[in-house]
C-alpha cells in the first residue's frame, strides 16, 4: 500500500537529538487537521516537518469545541509542574500558553488520587469526561464552567491495588458506560458504569503473560488487545475471557491498533509492521515509500474505512483518504 502522503521522510531530530524520537501516540474524534503537540510545550500543524521528541498521549475533544489535551508518561517534571497540558481549551486562570498554543493546567483531583504519573487518557464518546490512567488508580477530568479542570473520583487506589488496574498502558471505549484498560503481564481491566457516579472495573482473562500496549473497542461485546511478540487478543462479550489469535503474520511487539468497524482494524508495532483484519484474518500490510528504513509504529487512528494514519519513529503516514 502507497502512502497518500509521507509527512517526515528523514528521522526527527532536534539540537541535540539522537534520532530516537518519534510518534507515540496521536488520536482525534474528526477527520479534520490537528495539531501534534510535545511537552515542553511545543507543537506542529501535522503538514509540517515532525521535530522533537514523542508524544506520548494527545486526545482531541468534540463537544463542539476543538480541544486537545496532552499526557506524559513521565509524569511531573522536574519542575513540579503537572503532566497534563492543553490546547484550545479555556484556560481560566491556568496561565500564559506557549507559544505552540499549550498550557499546563493544574488539576483538582479527590483525596487519594494523584495526577504524578499519567500512564493514558480516553474521553468516552457522548461524555463531557475524559477518563485518566494514573500509576495507581484511575481518575475522570472534566473542564467547570469556570474553565478549571476539576478531577472526579474513578477506581481508587485500594481497588487497583486488588485487581491490578494501575499504569494502564491504554483505555478505549465505543461506549459512554463501558471502557477497556490494558497494561503489563498481560492485564486487562472492564470499567463498567463509566458514565455514572459509581464506576467499577473487573479484571479479565487475557490468557497471556505477556504485556499488552494497545486496545481499541468496537462495541461493548467487541474489543482487541495486542501486545509483545505479535500478541493479539480477541473479546467477544464472554463474561471473563478474551480469544487467543494464533495466526497472527509476525512475532515482533505490536504497539497500537485501531480501527472503524468490526471488519476493518490496524495494528502497528516494531520493525515497520503494519496488520489490518478484513473481518476474518490478519494479513500483513506492505507500505511504499520507505525504502530500506523499518521504523518501530507506536500509534494507528482511522476517522473513516481506506483512510489510516500510522506514526511511529521519525515517521508520519497518511494511508488513503485525504491528508
Amino acid at each position: 500500500m502507497r502512502p497518500r502522503r509521507l509527512l517526515s521522510e528523514r528521522p526527527l531530530r532536534s539540537n541535540g537529538s539522537d534520532g530516537r524520537d518519534g510518534l507515540a501516540d496521536a488520536r482525534v474524534r474528526d477527520p479534520r487537521p490537528f495539531a501534534l503537540g510535545r511537552l515542553d510545550g511545543g507543537s506542529r500543524r501535522f503538514g509540517g516537518p515532525l521535530r522533537r521528541r514523542r508524544v506520548d498521549g494527545l486526545r482531541a475533544r468534540g463537544q463542539g469545541v476543538s480541544a486537545r489535551l496532552v499526557a506524559s508518561q513521565q509524569g511531573r517534571g522536574h519542575d513540579g509542574q503537572s503532566a497534563l497540558r492543553s490546547r484550545s481549551l479555556p484556560v481560566g486562570d491556568a496561565g500564559a500558553a506557549s507559544a505552540g498554543g499549550w498550557t499546563a493546567r493544574a488539576i483538582k483531583l479527590p483525596a487519594g488520587y494523584s495526577d504524578r504519573e499519567v500512564w493514558s487518557a480516553w474521553a468516552p464518546p457522548g461524555t463531557d469526561t475524559l477518563w485518566v490512567g494514573a500509576a495507581a488508580n484511575l481518575w475522570r477530568l472534566r473542564l467547570t464552567e469556570d474553565s478549571e479542570l476539576e478531577g472526579l473520583a474513578g477506581i481508587g487506589t485500594a481497588v487497583c491495588n486488588k485487581i491490578q488496574c494501575g499504569r494502564l498502558r491504554r483505555l478505549h471505549g465505543a461506549s459512554a458506560s463501558t471502557l477497556f484498560g490494558v497494561g503489563e503481564v498481560g492485564r486487562i481491566v472492564r470499567i463498567s458504569g463509566a458514565d455514572t457516579d459509581a464506576p467499577s472495573a473487573l479484571p479479565l482473562n487475557s490468557r497471556t503473560w505477556v504485556g499488552l500496549n494497545g486496545v481499541w473497542a468496537a462495541s461493548d461485546t467487541d474489543a482487541w488487545a495486542v501486545g509483545g511478540t505479535g500478541t493479539i487478543r480477541h473479546y467477544t462479550g464472554d463474561e471473563i475471557n478474551w480469544d487467543a489469535v494464533t495466526d497472527v503474520p509476525t512475532d515482533v511487539d505490536l504497539n497500537a491498533v485501531w480501527g472503524t468497524s468490526p471488519d476493518d482494524v490496524w495494528a502497528v508495532g516494531d520493525a515497520g509492521v503494519v496488520l489490518h483484519f478484513d473481518g476474518q484474518k490478519w494479513s500483513r500490510m506492505k507500505i511504499a515509500g520507505l525504502g530500506n528504513r523499518r521504523p518501530d509504529l507506536y500509534a494507528v487512528w482511522a476517522p473513516e474505512p481506506g483512510h489510516v494514519w500510522i506514526g511511529g519513529q521519525g515517521i508520519l503516514v497518511a494511508l488513503g483518504g485525504k491528508p
